[in-house]
């Protein structure tokens, strides 16, 4: 049976509204990609949490004593009244957002070609060549990808582009951060970006999920394992973002347009699985570079490419431009002439982030110090 409130609990109550409304008006601006403004955030957060719990016992009694007595309701009654109370709106998923402060990078095979697609339809099983140097057995990881589920009416590119990757990236980065309700805005500033989103933005972001949610991939790599390659097998049919829509109070702000996301991104498990992925901070995609899908796609090869480099012993690395034009989609004259002022904006900022020692641009490609 409800309990009656006393004339403590109503003081309690009013008390505990006045306290409250007073918080809310001085809530202060949350902004992901400034520290400052989140810790100020966390913290007026934090005093909300103790006010409720100061007074969480006549809240308790008060909730209560609002429904009435529920002893020997009917059950369908009292589901009646939660339903009402879902339909309502009045309960909704809320959740404290976690900055993703580190990335996790994949280096593997299958992200590596899987994202480039961009020249052929990637309807039906691909074979990726994954045999060791100097095998003469081929053996292949099998990879397949339909955009089915999507419908005819949808007018996104039924392709993964390099926007997408990032995307894609950022949502399990916040994920493995400690979010499985994230709203575009988190994953705008996981991508890299530090100013405000626009309304453009937000909505790029949204198509990015909903062709990857959409996507339905196969991956197997028992070839690997019959050839007694010391790998997990791995083997996934699925969404290549398991995800559903959700409406979501993301720290105090509301959104229809939050992800409730179920595991891990699937192809970024397969990269752990074989430790084929590297961990960077998530400053290093701050880069001051437009994220254009074709920046987007120099930017990512030149990040696998120096993060494999940097895995060996060497205190240098080459990299000619034939072969970063070929990874990076340059071939028009133009591009290529633009290329190397481009790449130089991305090693300087790698090396003011510490990401590597130095560079040296030559007539042919450049060079990489690390040491």
């Amino acid at each position: 049976m409800a309990e009656k409130l006393t004339a403590t609990d109503r003081e309690n109550i009013q008390a505990y509204l006045s306290a409250m409304k007073a918080l809310e008006a001085k809530e202060p601006e949350y902004n992901f990609a400034d520290e400052a403004s989140a810790e100020a955030w966390e913290a007026w957060n934090a005093e909300c949490l103790a006010t409720t719990n100061k007074y969480q016992d006549s809240i308790k009694r008060a909730l209560l004593f609002s429904l009435g007595d529920m002893t020997g309701a009917a059950p369908q009654s009292v589901a009646a009244i939660l339903s009402a109370f879902v339909d309502s709106g009045q309960i909704t998923t809320s959740t404290t957002a976690r900055r993703a402060e580190i990335i996790e990078y994949p280096l593997d095979k299958i992200n590596c070609v899987i994202w480039g697609l961009l020249e052929r339809d990637t309807a039906g099983q691909i074979a990726i060549a994954a045999e060791k140097r100097g095998s003469k057995k081929e053996i292949s990881i099998l990879y397949s990808i339909n955009f089915d589920n999507l419908g005819d009416e949808v007018t996104i590119s039924k392709r993964l582009l390099p926007f997408d990757k990032r995307v894609y990236i950022a949502v399990s980065a916040l994920f493995n951060a400690g979010n499985n309700v994230i709203s575009l805005t988190q994953i705008h500033y996981a991508m890299g970006n530090t100013s405000r989103p626009k309304a453009g933005q937000l909505q790029r972001i949204n198509e990015a999920i909903k062709k990857m949610n959409g996507a339905a991939i196969t991956v197997d790599n028992s070839q690997e394992i019959a050839a007694n390659y010391k790998y997990m097998q791995f083997k996934y049919e699925g969404s290549l973002l398991p995800l559903e829509r959700i409406e979501a109070s993301v720290n105090g702000q509301l959104t229809d347009a939050a992800i409730h996301i179920f595991r891990e991104p699937p192809v970024i498990t397969f990269a752990k699985k074989r430790n084929q992925i590297t961990t960077i901070p998530v400053k290093l995609l701050q880069s001051p570079m437009n994220k254009t899908d074709a920046n987007l796609q120099l930017e990512d090869y030149l990040l696998e490419r120096i993060s494999r480099e940097a895995r060996g012993k060497g205190k240098t690395a080459r990299l000619l431009y034939k072969t970063i034009f070929d990874h990076a989609g340059i071939s028009t004259a133009k591009q290529k002439q633009r290329a190397p002022e481009k790449i130089e904006k991305y090693l300087q900022y790698y090396t003011e982030t510490n990401f590597i020692k130095g560079y040296a641009m030559e007539a042919d490609g450049v060079t990489i110090i690390f040491a």
